[in-house]
């Protein structure tokens, strides 16, 4: 395809980040289309208690997947602290800049890959012994509503005892106001009144994936998933895609692009 001018991004413009920065300074203007929204549980209060479990220094880790993970338990009460026997994990660069802007400035540690699988297959095996949290053997793992078990399930095979808590929903655009994680910010399209079939946009998650196949009118844009379940749902919707990014960086798009220019 010819060179790309803009790209409709499926998410919110307070979600930008240096993706959509990098876009920007390789010359490709971005537009959001968001199609999502998250809200936190009318029911809070398994997540206030995973709060007060985290203060009291019960957990060896806290495995934060998202940044809407992050800012969930920051609503939740949580001040960003850790205790000195609980260690801080985050799937990649991007949620662990919103984790530090949230005021935690633990280091953390992340897997090479910065996705799902690379938490599945690089996270730290269980070793016995120590004390206090480093000897618990517990994690605590906050998430979406609509997270895949897959990952629990592949820590608990290394030896975790996971405690995994329903910390936001996804639902779809706008969110309940009296309950939305987000605030709203910025310009953006509407996916009822929206109609570009030669865009390029870009599904940003599997749940964004489902609500543009529900909502979306009239011929399929060029379309690219970030992340294998991403890339996995569109198969199973029957979208046909230029590419997955094989990064979820500007880089990443970037090259699906040129690979389909």
């Amino acid at each position: 395809m010819s060179q790309v001018a803009r790209l409709v991004v499926t998410r919110q413009p307070a979600q930008a980040s240096e993706l959509e920065s990098g876009l920007r300074e390789a010359g490709v203007g971005v537009e959001f289309l968001p199609v999502t929204d998250f809200a936190l549980p009318e029911d809070r209060s398994a997540l206030y208690e995973s709060v007060d479990r985290l203060g009291s220094g019960i957990y060896q880790w806290l495995l934060i997947t998202s940044p809407n993970a992050a800012r969930a338990l920051v609503h939740a009460g949580w001040d960003g602290l850790l205790p000195s026997t609980t260690a801080l994990a985050v799937t990649g660069p991007g949620t662990a800049r919103t984790v530090a802007a949230l005021g935690c400035h633990s280091t953390p540690w992340m897997p090479r890959e910065a996705s799902a699988r690379g938490l599945r297959e690089g996270f730290p095996q269980r070793t016995h012994g120590g004390s206090a949290g480093f000897g618990s053997g517990r994690l605590l793992l906050p998430q979406s509503d609509l997270a895949d078990p897959a990952l629990a399930e592949a820590l608990g095979a290394r030896g975790w005892r996971v405690d995994m808590v329903s910390a936001y929903q996804t639902v779809e655009y706008p969110a309940d106001p009296a309950r939305r994680l987000l605030p709203r910010a910025g310009e953006i399209l509407d996916i009822d009144s929206w109609n570009q079939p030669g865009a390029v946009v870009l599904l940003t998650s599997a749940s964004a994936a489902r609500e543009f196949h529900r909502r979306h009118q009239g011929a399929l844009p060029h379309l690219i998933a970030i992340g294998e379940p991403t890339e996995r749902q569109c198969r199973e919707l029957d979208m046909p895609l230029l590419g997955t990014a094989p990064t979820p960086d500007a880089a990443g798009i970037l090259a699906v692009l040129k690979s389909a220019s």
